[in-house]
């Protein structure tokens, strides 16, 4: 098993905390179990939610809002607007056609990607150690070629879109991807810095922009 994929608690958009409060050991338990699964570099994402939800705090539905889950949303690439629930250090929006998506189709549109970057991972750079081309990495990848877009319902809250024209070039003709898949193993932080913000799962508050200055868009160093 190298992917996890977990659906959203529809009308539950609350914060880690209400359940913390309310099960203490169950929480304890399940905080522990990610916190071992993300080390072994297991990716475990979750949908944000059906809602029609933004706001500058969660904004979606746990267990998408637990910070050691990929939290995964809807980006219409008809109205090329993102849509349903997502909010302030949402981690990544998968594309959709569909006018009016369950955020659960999304959420399995950045696992089977995950997947795909995993096996690129093993055939052009012979890595199969899930803890060297790990969930964090295969993340940092998405959102590394990501395309940024400003939330329309809340144009000071900046979103990472999986962007396959972008990504699958670099997956496959890129000379540099086996070296920044180094990098990354070797110094993390380093890397992270290369990124426009950081989002909840690198332990960011996600990006708030000012709505005035133009988007600068990220570039693979």
């Amino acid at each position: 098993i190298s992917s996890v994929q977990l659906s959203a608690v529809d009308g539950i958009g609350v914060a880690p905390d209400w359940y913390r409060q309310r099960f203490p050991n169950e929480y304890q338990s399940w905080t522990l179990d990610l916190l071992t699964l993300r080390r072994f570099g297991l990716w475990i994402s979750a949908a944000s939610g059906n809602q029609h939800v933004t706001n500058t705090s969660a904004g979606y539905n746990w267990p998408a809002s637990d910070p050691n889950i990929i939290s995964v949303g809807c980006y219409n690439n008809i109205t090329m607007e993102p849509t349903r629930q997502r909010g302030l250090g949402l981690d990544i929006m998968s594309r959709t056609l569909d006018v009016d998506p369950f955020t659960s189709y999304c959420n399995t549109v950045a696992v089977a990607t995950s997947i795909l970057i995993r096996d690129v991972c093993e055939n052009r750079c012979g890595i199969i150690n899930l803890t060297h081309c790990s969930a964090e990495f295969v993340l940092f990848i998405m959102q590394k070629t990501a395309e940024i877009v400003r939330d329309p319902d809340a144009p000071d809250i900046r979103l990472y879109i999986l962007h396959p024209s972008r990504l699958y070039p670099f997956l496959f003709h890129d000379q540099s991807f086996c070296t920044v898949l180094d990098n990354f193993a070797h110094d993390k932080e380093a890397s992270l810095a290369t990124l426009p913000w950081r989002s909840s799962y690198f332990g960011g508050k996600g990006s708030v922009a000012n709505p005035s200055p133009p988007i600068i868009e990220p570039t693979m160093n």
